[in-house]
């Protein structure tokens, strides 16, 4: 990546890191869990029992930032679709997670999400070259709530080959991923050398760490699967309404992840994740995700991610707009296009509108070409002798017509970005063509692609022990009611 964007000066960002450096050691993280309580406890936290607060010394967080990898691989199950985390050229895409419901663009109605319309969107995603991860993107319905997230994980890994990124809520659940995917990988250490999906986790604002999340995320760090620790701080609602105090207080969330992590593991995979924008405070009381002030906070978060040398998750490709529309385009833009020239390493929202509760397959399409602008953008201009063309200019004089030049049909494709959907015919020849909308071309290639599409198939015996593994964790689960 050649453009890049510097938010934050080196002093702003030690002011940052350094504020959230006392947070942590002098009002500390709240943590729901006693058994992550005790393994902070054995590397240095001090722990007020009565309040369930752990206060983390500078030293232990610098620790835990040293032992934390600084080269990661997130890899496909096929080993075809890899993507490596460090020495890249461009950022990495995936999908949005997790909306409730799907727009329905023919109907151009919202409707609650099932577990088809998820297998639909990985297929969906499986295709698109532009998304190198698949974040589940709907809650599977139809299905009792208290299985929403391992039947998504499920559906995911069958419906794509790309790696997963998904979630746990809880100790059972984060040891049911890890079985499904150490099924297909083909055992315990299988997966460890090669992580097949990623977790996202998120404390809860402000400084909390919930017992079922903290209690995953020493699951997954135990197992070899890399964490997201992901803050999702409200700016004026779980932080003061400033972006420099937001990021701290969403820096000290994510470190204190972090130092959980390497508690339980140390060397364990981790990956610095931030999705904070400020509170809708005239308006819903959600997050407003098409915000200026997202974009911001997370281009500065991707930089603070690389001054401790971590990959990078942040929000982004995401808007408000209640529907496919100009505010979505370019709120989608504003908010891909920040934090992709600030270097982070990992952008999340493509595929989702009305602040990421609804997704639509169209929308995808739509986004992947969004996205595919960004990368030809920050890719930069390379200048050096052979693309100034100077023979050819001279030769040519001022006279010269360079559209028939053959160095220019040589270099034309390579240097001018080529979209899938945006109209480039002239009006009497769109209007000839069925002056079809952008939205009604996305419609037609969502229809081929769910018609012709499918993703690399897992042999039959490892969907049936995916299966096996799925209706232990039922059981499992029963047994926990009772």
């Amino acid at each position: 990546m050649k453009s890049q964007l510097n938010i934050l000066t080196r002093e702003e960002i030690s002011e940052i890191t350094d504020a959230s450096l006392r947070v942590l050691s002098e009002t500390g993280l709240k943590v729901a869990s006693d058994e992550a309580l005790d393994l902070l406890a054995k590397i240095g936290a001090k722990i007020d029992t009565k309040s369930n607060t752990a206060r983390i010394p500078a030293e232990v967080v610098e620790g835990a930032i040293g032992t934390a990898p600084k080269r990661m691989t997130l890899c496909s199950r096929d080993g075809k679709r890899d993507v490596k985390l460090h020495d890249r050229e461009r950022p990495v895409l995936t999908t949005d997670g997790i909306g409730v419901k799907l727009f329905d663009h023919e109907t151009n109605t919202h409707r609650r999400s099932t577990s088809r319309d998820l297998f639909r969107l990985a297929l969906i995603s499986d295709y698109l070259r532009e998304v190198d991860l698949f974040w589940p993107m709907v809650i599977a319905g139809d299905v009792p709530e208290s299985e929403h997230t391992v039947k998504e994980f499920a559906i995911s890994v069958i419906g794509t080959s790309k790696h997963i990124q998904h979630e746990a809520n809880g100790k059972l659940e984060a040891r049911s991923e890890i079985a499904i995917a150490q099924t297909i990988a083909g055992g315990k250490e299988e997966l460890r050398k090669r992580p097949l999906f990623s977790a996202v986790q998120c404390p809860v604002s402000p400084l909390k760490l919930e017992k079922g999340s903290a209690e995953a995320v020493i699951e997954f760090s135990r197992a070899g699967v890399p964490v997201a620790g992901m803050s999702i701080t409200q700016m004026g609602a779980t932080a003061p309404a400033t972006i420099p105090a937001t990021l701290v207080l969403a820096n000290a969330e994510i470190l204190g992840s972090l130092v959980l992590s390497q508690a339980a593991s140390k060397g364990a995979p981790f990956i610095f994740a931030i999705s904070s924008a400020p509170v809708n405070i005239r308006g819903s009381g959600g997050l407003l995700a098409g915000s200026p002030e997202l974009a911001l906070i997370s281009a500065a978060g991707a930089q603070i991610a690389r001054s401790y040398g971590l990959p990078s998750l942040v929000a982004g490709m995401t808007t408000d707009a209640r529907y496919q529309s100009q505010q979505a385009s370019f709120e989608k833009l504003q908010t891909g296009l920040l934090p992709a020239l600030a270097g982070a390493t990992i952008v999340s929202g493509i595929g989702g509108f009305d602040t990421d509760n609804v997704i639509s397959m169209e929308q995808m399409i739509i986004d992947s070409d969004i996205w595919s602008s960004i990368l030809r953008m920050i890719s930069g201009i390379e200048v050096n002798q052979k693309n100034i063309h100077l023979e050819t200019i001279e030769k040519n004089g001022s006279d010269a017509n360079y559209s028939d030049d053959i160095d220019t049909l040589k270099t034309f494709n390579k240097e001018v970005w080529s979209p899938r959907l945006p109209i480039r015919q002239s009006r009497p020849s769109w209007k000839a063509s069925g002056g079809k909308t952008i939205e009604d071309m996305a419609g037609e290639i969502v229809k081929t692609v769910l018609e012709n599409h499918r993703a690399p198939a897992l042999d039959r015996d490892i969907e049936r022990d995916i299966m096996v593994a799925y209706k232990k964790y039922q059981k499992e689960l029963q047994g926990e009611r009772l």
